[in-house]
């Protein structure tokens, strides 16, 4: 399911990131209901969406399959709480499909290094994850930066790591 350009070490890496980010979203529970951050047309289309699935269900094939709006913006029209819960198929997604998956690393990137006041959910997201969803998260930036946009300067990874990510990494990074 990684991106068949991913060889090796690289590879190695992805799976292993995976994983962490697979067991450090383990424990987190699904909202009751999701819903949507507003009742624009893709909030209730993004709502009624995700609200048939786990984190661990959404997947791009799933999502190009049988989501009708844009799925690199959709995460970002339900409440904090169901953002929150989805965050970690984002991130699995922008590992495992990223060159594929066209603009979802790229508005995952952006979403996390927005100021808070630029981004509605922003805090309320980051303030409810722990020591090691926070590192998962910076460590998916940090793979993102090192392995996928080398050629990009600065990276929107980099960036979000710069916005304050950076301060989540392992001190062996």
């Amino acid at each position: 399911m990684l991106c068949e350009s991913t060889g090796g070490q690289e590879m190695s890496n992805a799976i292993a990131l995976c994983n962490e980010i697979e067991q450090a979203f383990s424990s987190i529970r699904r909202p009751t209901k999701i819903l949507p951050i507003d009742n624009s047309l893709e909030g209730q289309r993004a709502a009624a969406f995700f609200d048939r699935f786990t984190w661990k269900e959404v997947t791009f094939e799933l999502l190009r399959r049988e989501y009708v709006g844009d799925i690199s913006v959709c995460l970002s029209f339900l409440c904090a709480d169901a953002g929150l819960y989805f965050l970690p198929s984002y991130l699995l997604i922008a590992i495992r499909d990223f060159h594929e998956s066209d603009m979802v690393p790229n508005v995952l990137e952006r979403q996390l290094s927005s100021l808070p006041e630029q981004s509605r959910n922003y805090m309320k997201i980051i303030s409810n994850l722990s020591a090691l969803q926070l590192r998962a998260v910076a460590k998916t930036l940090q793979f993102l930066s090192l392995e996928y946009e080398r050629d990009y300067e600065p990276s929107g990874a980099e960036r979000a790591l710069l916005s304050g990510w950076n301060r989540y990494l392992p001190d062996d990074n």
